[in-house]
């Protein structure tokens, strides 16, 4: 081989290896717009399961206010003398 020749090879490499970095950049890119996709799409997905279960915890804890309320109506001593003796364990434990 003549030092041309290794030239015109060297650029014919050099223009392939050019080439396949440009197709693998405008793959990459494909795949990043499709993974950004199913990525929204599981954000999607995660954000309504937060919002069901926030919406499941509200109702729970309506519903437990309402327990206590009615508790508290119908036993009013009962429920004084609880509050007090937690006040109390929990005063002994803080000192």
């Amino acid at each position: 081989m003549k030092n041309s020749d290794n030239t015109e090879y060297a650029k014919k490499e050099i223009d392939g290896i050019k080439q396949d970095v440009e197709s693998l950049v405008k793959r990459l890119g494909n795949i990043k717009s499709k993974g950004g996709g199913i990525m929204n799409e599981q954000l999607d997905i995660l954000t309504e399961t937060i919002a069901d279960l926030r919406d499941k915890g509200e109702k729970k804890g309506q519903d437990i206010i309402k327990e206590v309320s009615n508790s508290t109506l119908d036993h009013p001593v009962r429920n004084l003398m609880y509050a007090f003796g937690v006040g109390f364990v929990l005063a002994l434990l803080v000192k």
